[in-house]
């Protein structure tokens, strides 16, 4: 069943969700507890408790990157309403034949860094860029995390909710830092020279052990080890001009990027076209295979024109730990061509918000003493005692 219809179905015990799957629906008392967090990421040799004696464990696999060795690897030990994972790696169970749940385990005593990739490729293995679930993430958020992760299927949403869901699962589990920034993306296009503008919005994580935010780009599978979105842009600028040209490729740029698996997108186009009855129930036949890679280029492309980030306001809501920002869009502009430029002015005025460009070194040197009373706080030592 759809995680559109599971949400439909839900019902609350003990502030975990019932839902249903394979077109049943389960005992509304089954739930799931986990330790130290709201959400099945654990460590090794730990445990989660179901809310009935387990009788039987069978699996299923993830939307992308099935074959990786970490799924599945080894059967977890149960004992009573106990299931004990000893081994790292992503799980994905289906409990007394009903209940279905992914459980991502890390190794002990990981530094941030190292913890926010498993948990990443978990993210990217389970979720789906396109608009299907969407709206029910805006209107159901507090729940829908849990809902989705107690699900067999992925989630489907565009960079907006994709953004949010990466920031309350840190937020919550390992109490790092994080941040939002958008890109404007306008160039020249390689065929006639249009104006091309592709926007993009990605959360940005503090790791304290690498003592820099770095981008999780969730939707496009990588993540820029260890540079800043402002590098990024950077690094981009300085060796492809404002006009996109043929065979622009990854390797032109010279980033270390982690990309765990190839993905896809929902073909929007063979979504529109489905019955209207249908639209609310995944089906990986929809997905685009391998066009998150093929485009990884392009995705690279839009920080030409520098990088943003909200201020007073965005168009997502709050904009949390970047609210010192004295305007509601400030863009660290990387366009020196004014007709690129005045672009970017149109489309963000046309949304209400007042556009103000600051060189790259302004607003780096506004992040150090914006964040720095967040950063004093370490809010991370309950999570990653060692990090500094």
């Amino acid at each position: 069943m759809s995680l559109s219809r599971r949400m439909m179905m839900k019902a609350t015990a003990l502030g975990m969700a019932g839902a249903a799957c394979g077109g049943k629906l389960y005992a509304l008392d089954s739930y799931f507890i986990y330790p130290n967090a709201a959400y099945p990421i654990i460590e090794a040799g730990s445990a989660i408790t179901y809310s009935e004696r387990v009788t039987s464990l069978t699996t299923f696999r993830p939307t992308f990157g099935a074959d990786r060795p970490i799924v599945n690897a080894v059967e977890p030990k149960v004992n009573g309403r106990t299931i004990q994972f000893d081994q790292p790696g992503e799980y994905y169970l289906i409990v007394n034949a009903r209940d279905p749940i992914k459980v991502l385990v890390l190794e002990r005593n990981l530094k941030p860094s190292a913890a926010m990739l498993p948990f990443f490729d978990f993210l990217v293995a389970n979720t789906v860029w396109g608009g299907l679930h969407d709206q029910l993430w805006y209107n159901q958020r507090p729940s829908m995390v849990k809902t989705w992760l107690e699900s067999t299927q992925p989630l489907v949403i565009t960079c907006g909710p994709t953004h949010q869901l990466v920031r309350d699962i840190v937020r919550d589990r390992f109490q790092l830092p994080t941040r939002i920034y958008t890109i404007p993306g306008v160039f020249y296009g390689a065929s006639r020279g249009d104006v091309v503008r592709s926007t993009h919005n990605i959360a940005e994580i503090y790791l304290p052990d690498i003592g820099k935010w770095v981008p999780f780009d969730v939707n496009n599978a990588f993540v820029p080890k260890w540079s800043s979105a402002l590098d990024v842009a950077d690094a981009v600028a300085a060796v492809w001009g404002p006009q996109e040209t043929s065979g622009e490729k990854v390797s032109d740029v010279g980033l270390d990027l982690h990309t765990p698996m190839d993905t896809g997108l929902l073909n929007d186009k063979a979504f529109a076209e489905m019955p209207e009855e249908e639209r609310g129930r995944f089906q990986k036949s929809l997905i685009i295979p391998s066009s998150v890679t093929i485009g990884r280029a392009q995705a690279l492309r839009i920080y030409r024109s520098g990088v943003a980030y909200w201020g007073g306001r965005s168009m997502f809501g709050s904009v949390g730990n970047t609210a010192f920002l004295p305007f509601d869009y400030t863009w660290a502009s990387l366009a020196c061509d004014e007709n690129l430029r005045d672009n970017v002015y149109e489309w963000m005025e046309s949304f209400g918000h007042h556009v103000n460009v600051i060189l790259p070194y302004h607003l780096r040197r506004l992040f150090e003493s914006g964040h720095a009373a967040e950063l004093r706080r370490q809010a991370w030592k309950t999570r990653f005692p060692d990090a500094s």
